[in-house]
């Protein structure tokens, strides 16, 4: 039985260890090794405590009945205001690998999906890495694409996909 609920500060940790865990399977043979083997969970951690004391995010958790963090969420208001006003945007989406295909991203997008309907966001834009997997989960749950840009990571040039969900009313899961 997997629990989602609002994530808190006391999450760090779990939230951070699963953000480098899948950072380092997900990206493997897409980002540069030496910066993959670079990523620390204390580092995370730093990062994730800003996100989660920002009061204008949305973080959710996936709990499994060890009441370890397995997954998270984390969105807010699109950050780049060329694509439209009042959009919403994932900022991240992570399920260990041992986890994934077992409905729990999906859990997660309808939680963070709800909660923007109900702030009045009726479209939410996504980026990812080109060549991630997530391309085609996102694509069944009913998102399109709108673009592509260049994104540094590590000093080292990637590309950037954008998808959308255009209206979450029809969303279809």
């Amino acid at each position: 039985m997997i629990n989602i609920r609002e994530a808190n500060i006391n999450d760090v940790n779990g939230i951070a260890n699963v953000h480098v865990r899948t950072w380092k399977s997900t990206y493997k043979g897409i980002v540069n090794q030496s910066y993959l083997d670079r990523l620390s969970v204390d580092k995370s951690i730093d990062n994730n405590l800003r996100v989660l004391k920002n009061n204008t995010n949305l973080v959710y958790v996936a709990i499994n009945v060890q009441q370890e963090i397995i997954g998270f969420v984390v969105a807010g208001d699109c950050r780049d205001k060329s694509l439209g006003e009042n959009l919403g945007e994932i900022y991240g989406i992570y399920v260990l690998k041992e986890h994934s295909n077992k409905g729990i991203g999906k859990r997660l997008l309808s939680i963070v999906f709800d909660k923007f309907l109900k702030l009045g966001k009726h479209s939410v834009v996504v980026d990812f890495l080109a060549g991630n997997e997530a391309e085609k989960f996102y694509y069944k749950l009913g998102a399109r694409y709108l673009s592509s840009k260049p994104y540094k990571i590590g000093g080292l040039d990637y590309l950037v996909h954008t998808y959308i969900w255009e209206d979450l009313n029809r969303k279809n899961f």
